[in-house]
């Protein structure tokens, strides 16, 4: 079982993410607006407050993260605090905010936005490159999640929270060029609803469950989990490699959802999770943007 790394108590924590030249693990809290940095080598936690929701963290250049919020993309430089606006979808920003995202080999961003009261099939992912071209790639998702990519840079894959269905897309990384390919794992209910999700060094991917308890490890052949890590909250949001040998793993817990009587029962969750795993995680690309 994993173990409390940090009591951030969030309401809904999100986008652990590792940035391996600053040696720190960021995460947001979506409804606080608040970004969290933790140093991995003294064990301390910084805080950054914003004015827009937060719930993607990329990592850019040295000190600087590119950041999906309600009103779009922006950079964010960590020594100035301050937040420079990037082309975005254009969308209404009242009833939408970005969800989730990732970067490819080549720094292009992909972003996913959803209506804030889920409503069915009206998000999407865009692909943002750093010309400001911006084409929408998917469509039709009612909460788009878990943005990833294969080690090989072949295939591209994210859920859909409400169909609990991850699909893998093939992808061209010169062009950009996606095609669907086929529906790679089906959770089934009593697992709860797919989340965030990252890609270990065998292929294999790790995967948030909301409503689960836990992480589940899935081989993307054969669509059948074989390995699970329980949380001690039930409410499981997203998960990433760590560390300088990215052999730990870095889970998010939320607040949101849950009675008062749940929270009294789970009251760890919201905090943030650690575990050491016996498989590394892959490295993750910084946004060029």
């Amino acid at each position: 079982m994993a173990e409390v790394l940090c009591r951030s108590n969030c309401e809904l924590g999100e986008s652990p993410v590792w940035h391996a030249e600053r040696r720190t693990c960021f995460w947001v809290d979506i409804e606080a607006k608040t970004i969290f940095e933790y140093n991995w080598g003294k064990k301390s936690v910084l805080q950054y407050q914003l004015d827009h929701r937060i719930s993607v963290i990329i990592p850019a250049e040295k000190n600087k993260l590119v950041l999906g919020l309600q009103g779009g993309a922006a950079k964010f430089d960590l020594l100035t605090k301050q937040l420079t606006w990037l082309p975005s979808p254009d969308v209404n920003w009242n009833d939408f905010r970005c969800n989730d995202g990732g970067a490819d080999v080549y720094g292009r961003l992909w972003i996913s936005t959803m209506e804030l009261s889920h409503q069915k099939n009206s998000g999407a992912i865009y692909c943002i490159t750093n010309t400001g071209l911006i084409t929408k790639e998917i469509s039709d998702i009612s909460i788009p999640n878990g943005i990833v990519f294969s080690a090989d840079h072949k295939r591209m894959y994210y859920t859909d929270s409400a169909r609990a269905e991850i699909y893998a897309y093939l992808y061209d990384a010169e062009t950009a060029g996606i095609e669907f390919e086929k529906i790679a794992v089906k959770i089934p209910a009593d697992l709860g609803l797919p989340d965030g999700m990252a890609i270990d060094e065998e292929g294999m991917l790790w995967v948030a469950f909301w409503g689960g308890f836990g992480v589940g490890r899935f081989d993307l052949q054969t669509g059948q989990m074989i390995d699970f890590i329980d949380i001690s909250a039930p409410h499981v949001t997203a998960c990433c490699f760590a560390g300088p040998e990215l052999d730990h793993m870095i889970i998010t817990t939320a607040r949101s959802g849950l009675s008062e009587e749940e929270l009294k029962t789970y009251p760890e969750s919201g905090n943030v999770f650690i575990v050491k795993t016996n498989v590394k995680g892959i490295s993750i690309h910084y946004a060029d943007l």
